[in-house]
């Protein structure tokens, strides 16, 4: 995994209490499989005590990927 950038509406300041964290990562689920981004979004949802999507940017379309690298914070 290269890169991990969180985006949803808390990194635009519109969360709310069903509010979840999206994270994209740079990884490619058709090489490793499904289980690396199952196992860490249950690990940052322990160490945040919040609820996690994880998704691959790898298998999102082109122009969804664009949407969400403009409003995501790079950590």
């Amino acid at each position: 995994m290269r890169r991990t950038s969180p985006s949803s509406d808390r990194s635009r300041g519109e969360d709310g209490p069903a509010s979840d964290i999206d994270f994209l990562v740079d990884v490619d689920v058709r090489e490793v499989g499904l289980f690396p981004l199952m196992d860490l979004a249950r690990e940052l949802e322990q160490v945040l005590g919040e609820r996690v999507d994880v998704a691959s940017r790898h298998v999102l379309a082109d122009h969804v990927v664009a949407s969400v690298l403009a409003e995501a914070v790079a950590v």
